[in-house]
């Protein structure tokens, strides 16, 4: 009689300690109820719960979310953090031509250094003066200016029209791989004081070229 109570006492703790295991589970990683089936209908929720935060439009996953921004995704930059625009990029000017897409009026790469200097090398014919340097300085967490400068020459490469300054505000997104903001781009005579015309306004896009 003794060894069948104990038994029973075993059997039931065991369940016990199951559920109290499932429940642990739902608690740290959210219900799933809300997660899609395989023929693309949602479940139904087995019980009425408060509707935690999604993911992506997914709901109940917070704790894989917490995870993948602790090791794979950065959720913002920092000041202590390197200067996340130090790199090669592929970069393009835009100006307003009044469709969508805008008109790209420059094609080519840009290399902002740790120094605080850039090197970019444009799209324009190389003898007109193609490539051109700048200095640059943070602004904000993940933004930055600069001011660069170039000397153009007409289409002969015989003819000097002036320098040209470039100024530029942009931000880096959170990955590090695009950076986004304004330009514009001012021409001066060949005395470097004088403008030729009101500056060029736009905007200024880059895509990270990696190793």
């Amino acid at each position: 009689m003794q060894i069948a109570k104990t038994k029973i006492a075993t059997a039931v703790g065991a369940v016990l300690v199951a559920a109290c295991f499932t429940s642990a589970a739902y608690a740290g990683c959210g219900s799933f109820d809300s997660l899609p089936t395989p023929n693309g209908q949602p479940s139904a929720p087995s019980q009425a719960a408060p509707e935690a935060p999604g993911v992506n439009g997914f709901k109940g996953v917070q704790f894989v979310q917490a995870s993948a921004n602790a090791s794979f995704l950065r959720t913002d930059w920092r000041w202590d953090d390197p200067a996340p625009i130090v790199g090669m990029w592929h970069i393009q000017f835009i100006v307003d031509n009044g469709t969508p897409e805008g008109l790209v009026v420059d094609d080519g790469f840009a290399t902002w250094h740790d120094d605080g200097t850039e090197l970019m090398n444009s799209g324009r014919p190389p003898i007109t003066s193609s490539f051109c340097m700048g200095v640059w300085k943070r602004v904000g967490v993940a933004t930055f200016s600069l001011n660069h400068w170039a000397l153009s020459w007409d289409d002969t490469g015989k003819t000097f029209v002036g320098p040209t300054n470039i100024r530029e505000t942009v931000t880096v997104d959170r990955r590090g791989n695009t950076y986004a903001g304004d330009f514009t781009i001012t021409q001066y005579l060949p005395d470097g004081k004088t403008p030729a015309g009101p500056p060029a306004a736009g905007k200024v896009k880059g895509a990270r070229i990696n190793p």
